[in-house]
C-alpha cells in the first residue's frame, strides 16, 4: 500500500490579472499524487484562478476548475492519487480572470 514520501513544491509565481502562466514539473521518480495544493502568499482569493492540469495528454481537472478547490488545509484538499511515472511531465495551465495579481506556489504530496 502506497504511502507519504515527500512533498514536492514548484516555485512561486505571479499570474498577472488578466494574464496566464504554465508551469510542469517532470516526475524524477515513480510516485503517486495524492493531493495537489495552490498556496497564495499575498491574501488574494483563487476563485477567479481558472486552473487545468494535465499529464500527458490526460485532463485531470477535465477543462477548467476555479484555483480554490486546491486551496485548504490538507485534510480538505481532493484527494487525486495520479500515478506519474518517472520522465512523465504534469503541466499547470493558470489563467487569472480576476482584476488582482495573484503569487502562487504548488505544492505536491507525493506518496510512493
Amino acid at each position: 500500500m502506497a504511502k507519504f514520501y515527500a512533498f514536492k513544491t514548484i516555485d512561486s509565481f505571479t499570474v498577472s490579472a488578466g494574464g496566464t502562466v504554465e508551469k510542469t514539473w517532470t516526475a524524477d521518480d515513480d510516485y503517486t499524487i495524492h493531493t495537489i495544493r495552490l498556496v497564495e502568499t499575498t491574501g488574494a482569493s483563487l476563485a477567479l484562478l481558472k486552473t487545468t492540469i494535465t499529464l500527458d495528454g490526460y485532463a485531470v481537472t477535465k477543462d477548467i476548475v476555479p484555483g480554490s478547490v486546491f486551496v485548504g488545509n490538507w485534510n480538505q484538499l481532493p484527494e487525486l492519487d495520479i500515478p506519474i511515472s518517472k520522465s512523465q511531465v504534469i503541466k499547470f495551465s493558470f489563467e487569472n480572470a480576476g482584476t488582482s495579481d495573484v503569487t502562487i506556489y504548488v505544492v505536491l504530496e507525493l506518496w510512493k
